[in-house]
């Protein structure tokens, strides 16, 4: 019985586990620094499919100008690091910061950006360089540094584990954090008053899931088909 039903079922598996992926991918074709996913199907020897990975596609996405000089946007290699809710550090492409009552630059939720940066009280503004040199504007028209943002590299980025929040952690997958200033070394430059935007393609997303969805359909016959013939021959042989 588990030969007559196993090759339909496994292709029952494979489309919810793609419908699933493509599903988060379009709930976050808005997020900042969102990196799609994709389910990677192969075959199963005797017949059948499953889903052998899950991969991290890593273009780019566009960096949409917003002019606030606490959105950033990396243009090139690297992620931001934050200090995580467990205590630990975490890693995004979302430069969607603020700044905090203490004066500290935070993500959204209020996650302090690593290393840190602090601009003075009765700062007028700030100003980010490519290198990311962070600058604080003084009431007198002076500047003052206030902290340099750095970026980390890994030797497998497509291996970090995803958290909520758009967060990444590193893991054995991924390798090792490589920490060093934006624009050097291979670094990304950081690109001051943008973010970068979330890489999902929508249309072609769309296509996706309508076709897993037709493929899911199909498979589902098949085993209604196998089950009604099975529930027949049951019913003779009683």
């Amino acid at each position: 019985m588990s030969d007559t039903f196993s090759i339909p079922l496994s292709g029952l598996q494979s489309a919810l586990m793609r419908q699933d992926v493509a599903a988060n991918n379009i709930a976050n074709v808005v997020t900042p620094g969102f990196q799609a996913q994709r389910a990677d199907q192969v075959d199963v020897a005797g017949g059948g499919s499953r889903i052998s990975a899950t991969t991290t596609l890593r273009t780019p996405g566009g960096i949409d100008v917003t002019g606030n000089p606490f959105d950033l946007a990396v243009n090139g290699e690297g992620f931001f690091a934050v200090r995580s809710a467990d205590g630990g550090t975490a890693f995004t492409r979302a430069g969607q910061f603020r700044i905090d009552s203490g004066g500290n630059l935070v993500t959204s939720d209020g996650s302090a950006v690593l290393p840190g940066v602090r601009i003075p009280p009765g700062a007028t503004g700030a100003q980010v360089t490519a290198g990311g040199q962070v600058n604080a504007i003084l009431a007198d028209g002076t500047s003052q540094a206030a902290g340099q943002i750095q970026l980390a590299q890994f030797p497998n980025p497509g291996g970090l584990t995803r958290r909520g929040g758009n967060l990444l952690t590193a893991n054995p997958a991924s390798g090792a954090a490589d920490v060093g200033a934006p624009a050097q070394g291979g670094f990304g430059g950081i690109v001051s008053g943008a973010l970068e935007g979330s890489n999902v393609d929508l249309v072609g997303e769309m296509v996706g899931l309508l076709e897993t969805s037709a493929l899911f359909k199909a498979n589902l016959k098949v085993v209604k088909a196998k089950d009604e013939t099975l529930g027949a021959l049951l019913d003779l042989k009683g």
